[in-house]
């Protein structure tokens, strides 16, 4: 039934068009960059679910031709791209199989995200000879220490000219020092961050498609983003034990970490929430206009109370729709 396409489409021109564009983002991903990764993905997921299983031609040879043309150009190093093809299945079984959006949207984010780690293991491998793991992180420790100290050049020299003619300079090097060793702490969440985002964009695509060409319309699994109850409150407890911890442990990074990408996960939430009560008022523009701006200003504060509210949010649903689900 997934695979039925509507009447105003025919199989050979979806088959054509998905294929067109699964080959032509295959091939930006492989030779441009991550950029076009959740394209490639999106496309040959839906290439994966409306193609007839019986004549499954294009599923097998389209998604493999831009990986061969790469380890052609690159060498053995471009067999990573293979990933775009793992994520692709990734998805469409878990919407063949009816998982929830949040289920896929876990795996794949796990997914992109260690993907993402050992691309940067290898690359950072091969730049400096050797795969020991010793190698590798001396490699990317001298990578650190000389990039902080472009930046801390940069920051420091740069000035503000006043009304009254004096210049000051903003930034000191303690300050900017400090706050890069901040943020590099915070390197498995900007990486679990970067797959959950990449994760989201792969899903509206592969559901503006399947809304698109399917005839019965989207599974009801893949609706609505909607995390489960002991995820929201295991993100309560991070949160409590991140605003008690120090950050110098490594335990203590961990948990400041998992906090952090559960934070933007709940945030969205948080986000979709005042996006739909805006909606429903006609505010919509200017409550997104204010939302920005919030963010903007408050940082890490607005996407806390966000993250909270989505809690709140998840909670709730969950729960109202607990009934309905045992009737």
């Amino acid at each position: 039934m997934i695979r039925e396409i509507k009447s105003s489409q025919t199989y050979s021109k979806v088959m054509l068009f998905l294929s067109v564009l699964t080959l032509l983002f295959g091939f930006c991903f492989c030779f441009l960059g991550e950029i076009f990764l959740p394209f490639a993905v999106s496309f040959l997921a839906a290439l994966f679910i409306f193609e007839k299983p019986k004549k499954r031609v294009l599923s097998y040879i389209v998604p493999i031709i831009p990986v061969i043309c790469a380890v052609l150009s690159f060498g053995a190093f471009a067999l990573i791209t293979v990933q775009y093809i793992a994520f692709a299945a990734i998805l469409a079984l878990c919407y063949r199989y009816s998982r929830s959006k949040a289920n896929c949207a876990f795996y794949l984010t796990f997914a992109i995200s260690l993907m993402l780690i050992v691309s940067l293991y290898i690359s950072g491998a091969m730049k400096c000879g050797s795969f020991a793991l010793d190698a590798v992180t001396d490699y990317y420790s001298t990578y650190y220490t000389a990039l902080k100290a472009k930046i801390i050049d940069f920051a420091t020299n740069y000035t503000v000219t006043n009304r009254d003619g004096s210049i000051d300079k903003p930034f000191t090097k303690e300050i900017v020092a400090e706050l890069i060793d901040g943020i590099s702490k915070l390197a498995v969440s900007i990486i679990g961050i970067y797959g959950f985002i990449s994760a989201g964009i792969v899903i509206k695509i592969f559901a503006f498609l399947i809304l698109r060409y399917s005839k019965h319309g989207i599974l009801k699994t893949f609706a609505h983003f909607l995390p489960s109850n002991a995820v929201a409150y295991i993100y309560i407890v991070l949160a409590i034990l991140s605003a008690l911890i120090g950050s110098t442990d490594i335990v203590d990074l961990a948990i400041i970490n998992v906090c952090q990408i559960f934070m933007i996960v709940f945030a969205y939430m948080g986000v979709q929430y005042v996006l739909a009560i805006a909606k429903i008022s006609g505010r919509r523009s200017t409550v997104l206009t204010f939302l920005v701006a919030g963010i903007l200003v408050l940082n890490v504060v607005a996407l806390q109370l966000l993250s909270f509210l989505g809690v709140w949010i998840t909670i709730g649903t969950n729960r109202s729709l607990k009934p309905i689900d045992e009737e």
